[in-house]
């Protein structure tokens, strides 16, 4: 099942169609290497750009994220921010959400010591067809021992989401695969 799923995303990735079409599953995939001379992880994560938009949009109701609603909308007519309601998000060229899609991805997708997620530093993103590459940095000194990896992107939308996860960290290869019922894991080889 997980298979033939993947393989579907592989074949809708590749097809450069200009609307998205509907999709049955709910899926991501990051590439993600560590960089040992600047002691870092380099993520390129491709999402679906449509359930993308539609996990932004629900984050705007989210308190986590009140003050970048200010930013990004002004002030509002309702002060509640969980009764207030938003048209969906549509990424265009702009860079209008740009501090909603990272603080997204901090909290989502993380490297996490001592319950404290690591900073993600976002680069930007780039959309080809129905998907969006999002491209970022998770600064890591430390080893590996004792993270947490975190990967619960577009899980608060769609139980049967799956993160794919590829990870090189020193010349090892090592897949990881997350879904709603297994957000976290040790980040170990």
């Amino acid at each position: 099942m997980l298979l033939a799923q993947i393989a579907t995303w592989l074949l809708l990735f590749f097809t450069n169609q200009p609307q998205t079409p509907p999709h049955d599953f709910h899926s991501s995939l990051a590439d993600m290497q560590y960089n040992a001379s600047t002691k870092s992880f380099e993520v390129i994560l491709t999402v679906f750009t449509d359930d993308f938009e539609a996990a932004l949009t629900a984050s705007l109701e989210q308190e986590r994220y009140a003050h970048l609603v200010l930013s990004i909308f002004g002030s509002p007519t309702n002060p509640n921010i969980t009764q207030r309601k938003y048209e969906m998000i549509r990424l265009d060229e702009s860079k209008k959400y740009e501090p909603l899609i990272q603080a997204y991805l901090s909290y989502h997708f993380a490297i996490i010591k001592n319950q404290e997620p690591k900073t993600l530093q976002y680069v930007g993103r780039k959309s080809q067809a129905d998907v969006t590459m999002l491209y970022f940095e998770i600064p890591c000194k430390e080893a590996l021992k004792g993270l947490i990896f975190r990967n619960s992107l577009i899980t608060e939308l769609y139980e049967d989401q799956v993160n794919v996860v590829n990870l090189i960290y020193k010349e090892q290869k090592k897949s990881f695969l997350f879904q709603i019922s297994q957000t976290e894991q040790p980040l170990e080889f």
